[in-house]
């Protein structure tokens, strides 16, 4: 007897399973370019229905309509004032020279200050822009101090928000010594100098403190600075600046009574920071009010009946604008390095 094949048939091969994976890899990389697309379409739309053009470097939005012949130009300083920001201000005078229809210019102050050379620099040429008759009126924003001011004060009528504060008017010097910290870690830092040089050269050493003939030379070179700040101030403000000798109140340890007593340092010139209403007391602005009362004002001085307003804001790449700044902020960070070993005399507000 045969025994039978118990063996099970044999199954046919499975089919192959679609490549799933190409597929959703080709959807994704479509659907990105697709919302690339459409971000460089919406920013070109947002452009065009805004008004804005470009040129000198610079982005223009018209903000208010009016006759074109009666322009106001709005402008912003903000943030620390480098040579970065001179630069900038520059591109925006440079633009208004090849625009007769400018007639006024509204300044958006909002800064602590920063670099004496840059707050200089910007302060002549707005004193160049009035001298080509265009009104200047200045806005300030939550801060305009130190050199925030110094920029504001050849302004023909400075205001102020209700919650401002601005003022400190004086000059600083900062710079950070590192000998103490590399003792402990056991570095011994090498200078060498010239001969003829050898007093003076490191003066400002991050290595080292200063000797006191160098303290009393760089107090020197404060007060020189200070005093033309000062003359800056009384020369934009004129009549309407008012100084007085401030007076505090201090308790006697033995009666336990407050006495009143005065300072010898004049006011507003002794580095002290104002609200708007103690600096309207002082002279340093003229009015209280927001940036579009600030449009009103310069119409007004500029006698223009039907202003448009326009807006100049520096032109920033677009992969600054897709990265959000970041690219900047990384900058400023090198920036603060170079800082920490470079000393500089500022005219800027340090709370």
């Amino acid at each position: 007897m045969t025994e039978s094949n118990s063996y099970p048939p044999p199954q046919p091969a499975a089919a192959p399973r679609p490549r799933r994976r190409v597929g959703v890899w080709i959807f994704v990389s479509v659907l990105v370019t697709l919302l690339l697309l459409s971000v460089l379409i919406n920013m070109g739309l947002v452009l065009m229905l805004t008004g804005a053009q470009s040129q000198y470097g610079l982005v223009k939005t018209t903000v208010q309509e009016g006759a074109a012949d009666q322009t106001i130009a709005v402008y912003e300083i903000s943030g620390v004032i480098d040579n970065s920001a001179a630069d900038q201000f520059q591109k925006f005078t440079n633009a208004l020279d090849k625009e007769p229809d400018v007639k006024a210019v509204v300044l958006r102050v909002e800064t602590p200050g920063g670099s004496v050379a840059a707050s200089d620099e910007i302060h002549d040429m707005i004193l160049r822009l009035k001298g080509k008759g265009k009104k200047v009126v200045v806005s300030m924003g939550a801060l305009a101090a130190s050199g925030g001011y110094y920029v504001s004060a050849p302004a023909d009528i400075i205001m102020a928000e209700r919650t401002t504060m601005t003022g400190s008017i004086g000059v600083i010097a900062t710079w950070f010594v590192f000998k103490g910290t590399l003792d402990k870690i056991g570095v011994e830092p090498i200078v060498m100098k010239s001969s003829d040089a050898a007093a003076w050269k490191d003066a400002l050493s991050p290595l080292s403190k200063p000797a006191p003939y160098q303290q009393r030379y760089i107090q020197s070179l404060l007060n020189e600075t200070q005093e033309i700040f000062e003359q800056v101030v009384r020369k934009g403000r004129g009549d309407r600046l008012k100084t007085r000798k401030p007076t505090i109140e201090v308790s006697d340890a033995a009666t336990q009574q407050a006495q009143t007593q005065g300072q010898d340092q004049i006011e507003p010139f002794n580095g002290k920071i104002y609200s708007a209403s103690a600096a309207m007391e002082l002279g340093l602005i003229d009015k209280i009010g927001y940036q579009r009362d600030a449009y009103d004002q310069a119409a007004k001085a500029a006698g223009l009946g039907n202003p448009r307003v326009v807006r100049y804001v520096p032109r920033h790449s677009f992969l600054a604008v897709l990265t959000d700044g970041q690219t900047q902020s990384r900058a400023l960070s090198v920036e603060t390095l170079r800082q920490m070993q470079t000393p500089a005399i500022e005219v800027i507000w340090r709370p």
